[in-house]
């Protein structure tokens, strides 16, 4: 059984491996998605089945309602487990198909952070309305649908510009896409407020080479990264940071630390081989249509993260 517990979890990367492997008998059903937290100890859902008979569900949505339209499925939920899906702010539990921040309940969850009162009481004391108990508030967005949990982005590296939603991995993947000088895994997405006080985009890629004497083609890459988040997302980007390899702060486990990497930017510590900027970040806005706005408001007007996808889904496979 081939295992992967990364969240979300990549189509392209399930399909890459399937191409890559099957030749040598690789049999895409033997691939098992799950999720999971240190906190939880430490698998929440997965395929729990001794055989595997299907391949991964992977859903397809109505893009204007998620940025990123192809979502894989994280499985169904592990034994002892119970997991909500709730509005991040009200903790109120959401319907089937819609997105919210994931609640989990289940005698695996850690009773909390060492010597971190506060935090565990905002963490692992969560109240839920209408559910007993406390639970643990994941920090994850997702949906349950028909008995699985999907995944789509953390609660806290989401980008808000202009009402719209954006999970930062999605851009990240069209940054990889753009150049093949572009280290696989190894970008950054986040936004800043600018001198005009509105929040912008802001990428830090890593780089296959030092090309740092080579300002052509750094400049070369800069545009054709600045060029695909405009196409793909039809987003402002304040500036494209390409850095030297292995600058970018990783956690232990090998994720790229975000909010660390803003951080180094803001202070002007990253190892920077160039800084590519457009002249004018404001030019982006007139071609935002409204069909791939991710805005969404409750029923006083009032802007919500969650959004409803009854109706919008599409099983792949």
């Amino acid at each position: 059984m081939c295992t992967t517990v990364a969240e979300p979890i990549r189509a392209e990367t399930l399909h890459a491996f399937k191409q890559k492997f099957s030749p040598a008998g690789f049999d895409a059903k033997t691939i098992a998605c799950g999720y999971g937290m240190a906190e939880t100890t430490l698998s929440d859902s997965g395929n729990y089945t001794t055989i595997q008979t299907l391949e991964p569900t992977i859903l397809k949505v109505q893009k204007k309602l998620l940025e990123k339209n192809i979502i894989v499925s994280c499985g169904t939920l592990a034994p002892t487990f119970e997991v909500v899906v709730v509005e991040p702010v009200a903790c109120t539990v959401l319907n089937e198909n819609e997105v919210g921040e994931v609640g989990i309940q289940s005698p695996s969850v850690a009773k909390g952070y060492w010597n971190r009162d506060q935090l565990n009481k905002e963490v692992f004391g969560a109240i839920i309305e209408s559910r007993d108990g406390v639970w643990l508030r994941s920090g994850d967005m997702g949906f349950l649908s028909g008995g699985e949990l999907f995944i789509t982005g953390r609660l806290k590296d989401l980008i808000i510009i202009r009402g719209r939603n954006i999970y930062p991995q999605d851009i990240e993947l069209s940054i990889e896409l753009a150049h093949r000088q572009v280290r696989p895994g190894r970008v950054a997405a986040f936004s800043v407020e600018t001198k005009f006080q509105e929040e912008c985009i802001v990428v830090v890629a890593e780089l296959q080479v030092d090309l740092k004497e080579d300002k052509v083609a750094l400049k070369s890459i800069g545009r054709d990264i600045s060029s695909a988040i405009n196409l793909d997302h039809r987003l402002p980007c304040d500036a494209v940071v390409l850095v030297h390899p292995r600058s970018i702060p990783k956690t232990t486990s090998g994720n790229i630390q975000r909010k660390a990497t803003k951080i180094k930017y803001e202070a002007g510590t990253l190892a920077v081989q160039i800084i590519h900027q457009e002249s004018n970040t404001s030019k982006f806005a007139s071609v935002v249509s409204d069909e791939n706005l991710f805005f969404l408001s409750d029923k006083r007007g009032r802007s919500t993260i969650g959004a409803s996808l009854d109706g919008c889904v599409e099983v792949v496979c």
